[in-house]
């Protein structure tokens, strides 16, 4: 399961690259907490989170643990922060930094405990929801 999610990472990284003109490079293939460091089109230094789901949902799903890991790295060079969500409506792209988190409110969710859906029993998560209308860029699926 694992290697399909990497190759999904890598699939995206190199359409963003090609299509978009963003500088991506794949964290590689360890537990992080992000899965795209590089720099955005306009050459701002970035790191990105991805999620992949089987499922639209109206809002996107954030889990605050991995949006504070996220705003508290600190890498010099890569101060813009990304979180995609790849549904099958299309891609979504949020910039955490434009964000105000403080307005909304975190939610007590039954989750996989990994995202690589292990056996193990659903455990609570502090989630986050964002509203798809907040990401700065979509890209849709139309059925084509």
């Amino acid at each position: 399961m694992i290697d399909k999610i990497h190759k999904k990472e890598i699939a995206i990284i190199n359409f963003l690259n090609e299509i978009y003109d963003w500088n991506l490079s794949h964290a590689g293939m360890d537990y992080e907490h992000y899965d795209a460091i590089g720099y955005t089109r306009k050459g701002n230094g970035c790191i990105m989170e991805m999620k992949f789901r089987t499922t639209h949902y109206e809002d996107m799903m954030l889990e605050k643990k991995k949006y504070q890991w996220l705003m508290e790295t600190t890498f010099p060079k890569y101060e813009h922060k990304f979180y995609l969500v790849q549904d099958p409506t299309g891609i979504y792209i949020f910039w955490l930094n434009d964000i105000d988190i403080n307005v909304l409110t975190t939610e007590d969710m039954n989750c996989p405990p990994t995202t690589y859906f292990t056996e193990s029993p659903k455990i609570n998560k502090e989630v986050y929801l964002l509203p798809k209308q907040w990401a700065s860029v979509k890209i849709l699926n139309y059925g084509i």
